[in-house]
């Protein structure tokens, strides 16, 4: 009889400990509930989703280049016109914070598809140490990823692991099959006492496919500041169709012609900025804009 009111005992104290346990569990799990914030979303990464409450970042999908808070552009992304899936692409991301915000941080990217949620690390944590070359900030910060596959994607923009903004692009599937057409040039001499002469206008196809194929051989770069000594030799501006039903586009050069036979050039195109053609290419482009004039 002893025997069985002991296990009885020892029976029901097992039920209170286990009840207990269960009952500081369930009060651990709201506890850490009730830590999130209304509204607060939780992506898969753990990470904290990018909400903003201004109206202009809220429909996800659609093409946007600026993210706003509160009314003011916080970032914004210049994208490659032809931009495709499979292949590496540069980036320009315009920042207009202060340094102190990003100094020390670690920037990283991360890119989901709209359609399908894929998440897909773009830029690996990358510790920020200095400002953009020629700016107070990282007004001019560069980078090069690749997409895997067209759509929609947006870029989220993380600080130490935080979400700090986001914008969404347009990535095609395979190149664009239309092929960006020079369509035509005006052309203006510069004289030393700044002005610059009557406009000259080429429109020959021929003469434009020759420019067009001179001016691919520029090499770039976009992330230095250039100010020259003097004067430009002259000023063209190069009317470009990018793709079909769509408005062409305009981009201003001031062209230096070098005493070595090279030629140093400025675009009003941020992709492009400053650069430099060689020798054998500018023999091809100096007289073509200088006799034509």
């Amino acid at each position: 009889m002893k025997k069985i009111t002991l296990c009885i005992f020892i029976f029901i104290m097992s039920i209170q400990l286990l009840g207990c346990s269960i009952s500081e569990e369930t009060t651990s799990i709201l506890s850490d509930l009730t830590n999130i914030e209304v509204g607060q979303e939780i992506n898969r990464d753990g990470r904290e989703v990018i909400t903003t409450n201004d109206s202009s970042n809220q429909n996800n999908f659609e093409i946007r280049h600026e993210f706003n808070r509160d009314g003011k552009e916080v970032f914004s992304i210049l994208a490659d016109p032809a931009l495709k899936a499979g292949d590496p692409f540069g980036y320009i991301f315009s920042f207009q914070e202060p340094f102190d915000v990003f100094e020390g941080k670690e920037l990283s990217i991360t890119a989901v598809n709209q359609e399908n949620g894929e998440r897909v690390q773009a830029l690996d944590p990358q510790k920020i140490t200095e400002s953009s070359s020629g700016y107070s900030s990282l007004q001019r910060f560069t980078t090069t990823f690749e997409i895997p596959y067209g759509g929609l994607w947006t870029y989220e923009v993380y600080l130490d692991g935080d979400g700090y903004g986001e914008v969404a692009v347009d990535v095609a599937d395979e190149e664009n099959p239309f092929e960006k057409q020079l369509t035509r040039i005006d052309i203006q001499v510069a004289s030393d006492e700044g002005r610059y002469g009557e406009k000259v206008l080429i429109t020959d196809s021929k003469i434009l496919d020759e420019l067009k194929n001179t001016f691919e051989q520029v090499k770039w770069d976009p992330t230095i500041q250039v100010m020259m000594a003097g004067r430009e030799d002259l000023k063209s501006t190069l009317f470009m169709k990018l793709e079909e039903n769509k408005p062409e586009e305009s981009y201003e050069y001031r062209i230096w012609f070098n005493e070595g036979g090279t030629a140093t050039i400025l675009s009003n195109n941020l992709k492009e900025n400053y650069g430099r053609l060689d020798i054998e290419n500018t023999k091809v482009l100096k007289p073509i804009l200088i006799d034509i004039n």
